[in-house]
């Protein structure tokens, strides 16, 4: 698989194979708004249906495939392909296809609008157009993806070469649902699918595809679900007592999947959200699969020999009894730590237990959804910021049993007693003692400390505390003195990294919160037919927006409403964005019913500055109004003074806006019903 550029119009192809006259390609290019709107348009195509001549490609070895399209701030809208990768082995080698996962090393984003970001120092000898004048060297632009091109080339992030299965779900939940290798490429657990947001549009362009052309889709490989951030799977032998068969073969694989909804450094997400996302919570699955022979003699002089080739029937068995897969989280209450302090991070609890309690039992409600019987092991220990958590953690979990929970259980488990070893790290360490919980729960002959460092270092910046105990059960000199190393590490990571790292894991994910529960607020089903939406401090109320607003911003919010509106559940009509309006901070957008564009008339919009004795625009009013059949409407939404002693002066902001802001013919607010 190849990626050409078109340099005129611009457009991005990817193309499933260069001599194959059936291979089928993607061709991505920008609408012409596409600067302000982000849209592309994106087009399905055999090879022999178009002509590579005179065409640059962008990468000198093949890629894997795209991750999808993510638009910046910047006006633009980039692509992101995978160019380069390595195979980790079968994790399901019994299947009737085989279950391959890849690890993911480098990831380019290349612009569909401007060539400002291109990096053509890359192009091979080979491409149709020999131009020497294209080979000038990377951009001298910094490029807007580049923290994101960090975080997933990091080897943290993996993806499955072949559609037909889900590395996002259970293999108990594949079997039940009869999809071990029949599986739907947009059929995910989007919990764990880190590209889903990025990776929508393209899901949506697939399924618009007839059905033959959706096959074609899914063979050539173009798109792929990435998760983090572990995976393995490994050959492994061992002796059964009382056969006589001496050895048993087998595969053993571990997959750990990484949340996304509530993802990022450790000390700039903590805790819980009120939709019971937990920080970086993680689902372990082992699949251990082993043909054997057992010779079995009864107190019948017959010998009785059963042989299995797979334990495939065996995990059907555990399908129905919900598999075995633990879920690493944090505390699930409200709680802050700073980065760095004098004598150690202190814990703060930002909720008290009754204003908690509700997201906490929204959490312990999915996952008794999701896995029925939960239990609970705390890995805290006894010192004084981790006890508070425990307290706090416990009390939660009385008040929820109270109330319908009896399904959960609850144990402690004593690190510091099972590992007789003494930390290097103030901050509570439940991701480093996870590793000594699997080095108990785990004991083939490689343990799964690995998935502990992949964590860590997402989370962390580093690898993981107590890795020397967890993978030898010996404490040494060199694990104390790594552990002090890390340590150290972490503290500057934490204090001079986290920051810009948070603030690129958020661009690659989608907004941590719906817009539907603030649009429809009392019952979803039932569909105003206006929406009068005020805005304040849309921009920065700097100098220069004063003098020259920029409506990006404003554009941003109303795409991001009109889509939340058309992707709306059960829903009824249409709506249309019918006038917006912006002073500086301050804006206004009315939506109304696409049904009742017939009866609106004499829209108009007005503007009044109050800032700076009516010369600035940092504090003011925006006003739209309408008139629907034979009512007049006067929208208004107004920015004014601010403090607690400027009562008078925002009297008299309210007296200028109510008696200036005045609409074409002298309508002023007061003449509206």
């Amino acid at each position: 698989m190849y990626l050409y550029l078109r340099e005129s119009p611009r457009a991005l192809i990817l193309t499933a194979g260069e001599d194959n006259p059936n291979a089928k390609a993607l061709i991505f290019s920008s609408t012409p708004e596409g600067a302000r709107t982000g849209r592309a348009t994106v087009g399905f195509m055999s090879s022999s249906e178009f002509n590579l001549t005179g065409m640059l490609k962008l990468t000198p070895r093949p890629v894997k495939g795209c991750l999808g399209l993510i638009q910046f701030a910047s006006n633009d809208l980039f692509l992101a392909v995978v160019t380069s990768a390595s195979e980790l082995g079968n994790i399901y080698p019994s299947a009737q296809s085989p279950h391959n996962v890849c690890r993911i090393h480098e990831v380019a984003f290349y612009s569909l609008i401007t060539s400002a970001f291109d990096d053509l120092s890359t192009v091979s000898d080979g491409t149709v157009n020999d131009s020497q004048e294209h080979l000038n060297g990377a951009s001298p632009y910094e490029h807007p993806c580049a923290p994101i091109t960090k975080i997933l080339s990091s080897g943290t992030f993996y993806y499955t070469p072949y559609p037909h299965w889900d590395i996002s779900s259970r293999l108990s939940e594949r079997i039940l649902k009869k999809r071990v290798d029949n599986h739907d490429l947009g059929d995910f657990d989007n919990r764990f699918v880190w590209n889903e947001y990025v990776i929508r549009s393209l899901l949506d362009f697939r399924e618009r595809l007839d059905v033959e052309e959706r096959q074609e889709f899914d063979r050539s490989q173009f798109i792929f679900a990435s998760f983090s951030p572990f995976a393995a799977s490994g050959l492994f032998r061992t002796t059964l007592r009382n056969t006589i068969s001496p050895s048993i073969h087998g595969t053993l694989g571990m997959i750990s999947r990484l949340g996304w909804r509530r993802a990022g450094t450790r000390f700039n997400t903590r805790g819980i959200d009120d939709d019971g996302n937990c920080a970086n919570f993680v689902e372990v699955g082992t699949i251990d699969l082993t043909a054997w022979v057992y010779y079995i003699k009864p107190t019948v002089q017959t010998e009785v020999t059963f042989i299995m080739s797979k334990l495939e029937a065996a995990y059907r068995v555990r399908a129905s009894l919900k598999a075995f897969c633990p879920q690493l989280t944090q505390m699930i209450v409200f709680w802050e730590q700073q980065g760095f302090q004098t004598f150690g991070q202190k814990i703060q609890i930002t909720r008290p237990q009754a204003a908690s309690q509700p997201a906490f039992d929204r959490h312990f409600a999915h996952l008794v959804d999701e896995y029925s019987a939960t239990h609970a092991v705390n890995l805290l220990g006894t010192k004084e910021n981790e006890s508070i958590l425990t307290l706090a953690y416990a009390q939660h979990l009385r008040s929820g049993r109270a109330e319908g929970g009896e399904i959960i259980g609850f144990s402690h488990f004593d690190f510091h007693t099972s590992a007789r070893s003494v930390g290097h790290d103030n901050i509570p360490r439940e991701l480093n003692r996870i590793d000594g919980l699997h080095s108990d729960l785990n004991r083939y002959g490689w343990t799964p400390s690995f998935s502990g460092d992949a964590l860590s270092r997402i989370y962390a910046g580093t690898g993981a505390l107590n890795t020397s105990f967890t993978r030898t059960g010996k404490r040494t000199l060199a694990g104390v003195l790594s552990d002090a190393t890390k340590s150290v590490s972490r503290a500057y990571i934490n204090n001079f990294q986290d920051k810009a790292k948070q603030a690129a894991i958020d661009m690659l994910l989608p907004p941590s919160e719906s817009l539907l529960p603030w649009l429809f607020p009392i019952d979803s089903t039932y569909e105003p037919d206006i929406f009068a939406l005020g805005f304040q401090e849309i921009v920065p109320l700097t100098a220069q927006q004063i003098i020259q607003t920029d409506p990006e911003k404003k554009r941003m919010w109303e795409n991001a409403i009109i889509e939340t509106l058309a992707k709306r559940p059960n829903k009824n009509a249409e709506y249309v964005l019918l006038r917006s309006d912006q002073l500086v901070g301050t804006a206004l957008i009315v939506i109304v019913k696409s049904n009742i564009l017939k009866y609106i008339r004499n829209v108009e919009g007005a503007t009044k500055k109050t800032g700076l004795r009516g010369m600035s625009g940092n504090k003011g009013a925006v006003g739209i109004r309408l008139d629907y059949h034979d009512t007049t409407f006067c929208f208004l939404t107004a920015h004014l003074a601010a403090g607690q002693s400027n009562v008078e002066e925002r009297n008299n902001d309210y007296n200028t806006i109510v008696n200036g802001l005045n609409f074409l013919r002298g309508k002023t607010i007061n003449g509206h019903e």
